[in-house]
């Protein structure tokens, strides 16, 4: 756990106004505020039982969280050791990483749409690249803001991308899409 300390740390030597904003705005949108987001977009731009499936996929992979934190009840950084810097205040445990598990979610089933929608390599992989940079971006974020380690952050990645394809495996179940 110390090395991840000292990620944290480094993390927060980088320290600016403008630094710190993104970060605590990376993080806001990769929370609830880009689900209610994305939730509505689908429900207006694409398919209503997709949004369905979105909305009780993201539903039970934050209660999974919730419940995962209670089991592991780890420590935020920020509690563990007085260098770290508790620069968005949060509350409760810390593994595994509910803001990484959401943006890792939202990604995924943004992808689905778009690859769904569009045969066209560009825009695929442009795709691709941007939500790769966003959950990136979500890690270092939380990490920077002294919420989460590495390690939290690699869980709550690995949820989402399981969660993501059970949701996706039983949305193409129920609405027959091959």
């Amino acid at each position: 756990m110390e090395f991840e300390i000292e990620i944290i740390k480094s993390l927060q030597q980088i320290s600016s106004e403008l630094f710190e904003g993104f970060c605590k705005f990376i993080s806001h949108i990769s929370n609830y505020i880009g689900f209610i987001f994305v939730l509505g977009l689908f429900f207006l731009l694409y398919k209503w039982r997709f949004a369905i499936a979105f909305g009780i996929t993201y539903g039970l992979s934050i209660a999974t969280n919730f419940g995962l934190k209670y089991l592991f009840n780890r420590p935020r950084p920020y509690v563990v050791s007085g260098d770290v810097l508790n620069i968005l205040p949060g509350s409760g445990a810390a593994m595994p990483s509910g803001h990484t598990l959401s943006a890792t979610l939202i990604s995924c089933f943004c992808l689905y749409a778009i690859f769904k929608s569009t045969k066209n390599k560009f825009i695929r992989a442009i795709s691709t690249i941007a939500f790769a940079i966003f959950i990136s971006l979500v890690i270092v974020s939380r990490m920077y803001l002294g919420q989460h380690y590495l390690t939290d952050t690699l869980v709550g990645f690995a949820l989402g991308l399981v969660f993501s394809a059970v949701g996706l495996y039983f949305y193409k179940r129920i609405s027959k899409e091959a």
